[in-house]
């Protein structure tokens, strides 16, 4: 049978994320933090780092929160391997997953990941529902929907933008819908095909959005459907689908 699995993810590494993780504690739900060292807003401080990591995963989000696309081959590397190690200094712990800053990337920076060790990254691709797939030897990890009220154009652009086609099959259903009747649409079609549901967003955006009541909204849902669906954060998923219980959604 095949697994039905939530999971979540935050970027950007911003002070909200303190209180995001803590309503994620409240439920008992993982989550993976995607954390840059420095970047354009505040982020945490190694100390909150550390506090973060005790409860949950930690993931690499560049040194400097630049993207990928717009710098030269030698600075993304230092963005991707550095980040690495600078975090595991920080945390004491293996860092294991990867976000893009700003969602973009090239298969060349597939390449630089596993040359840095990474298990695997997570992408900005929205409304899926599938296992993380293989992309020249690093494991990819898409999202299903954003904490975030976007119109139904932004699902549009974001698919077509990725060649995620496939993914189009849930436009319908969430097309001017709130988001917790998205998320509970999506979650109902992942307990019938089985897969992954993956919440995404920023800590920041939630507070400047007041999406505070969203969130925890959302997360009594997921907690109410356990153990029907199992709560894993990002590189768990991704261990779990390299031991067989996975499919393609």
């Amino acid at each position: 049978m095949e697994s039905r699995i939530f999971t979540a993810s935050f970027d950007d590494g911003d002070p909200m994320d303190l209180k995001v993780a803590n309503l994620f504690a409240r439920y008992g739900l993982p989550c993976t933090f995607y954390v840059p060292l420095s970047a354009e807003r505040p982020v945490l401080k190694p100390d909150e780092i550390r506090s973060l990591a005790s409860a949950f995963e930690i993931g690499g989000h560049g040194l400097t929160h630049r993207p990928l696309t717009v710098i030269r081959d030698t600075e993304a590397w230092r963005e991707i391997a550095d980040s690495r190690k600078s975090l595991e200094d920080i945390i004491g712990a293996p860092v294991a997953m990867f976000c893009f800053p700003g969602g973009r990337f090239r298969s060349k920076h597939l390449d630089m990941l596993g040359s840095a060790g990474y298990l695997g990254v997570r992408t900005c691709e929205l409304l899926s529902l599938a296992y993380p797939r293989t992309q020249r030897h690093i494991a990819v990890l898409p999202t299903t929907l954003q904490l975030y009220d976007r119109e139904s154009w932004n699902y549009v652009i974001n698919l077509a933008s990725r060649g995620a086609v496939a993914n189009a099959i849930h436009l319908r259903a969430v097309h001017s819908r709130s988001l917790l009747e998205s998320m509970e649409i999506m979650l109902q079609t992942c307990l019938r095909t089985g897969g992954v549901f993956h919440l995404w967003g920023h800590g920041w955006e939630i507070d400047s959005g007041r999406l505070w009541e969203t969130l925890e909204s959302a997360l009594k849902m997921v907690a109410a459907l356990r153990p029907r669906v199992v709560p894993l954060n990002n590189s768990q998923v991704i261990r779990e689908a390299a031991c067989g219980g996975n499919g393609n959604n």
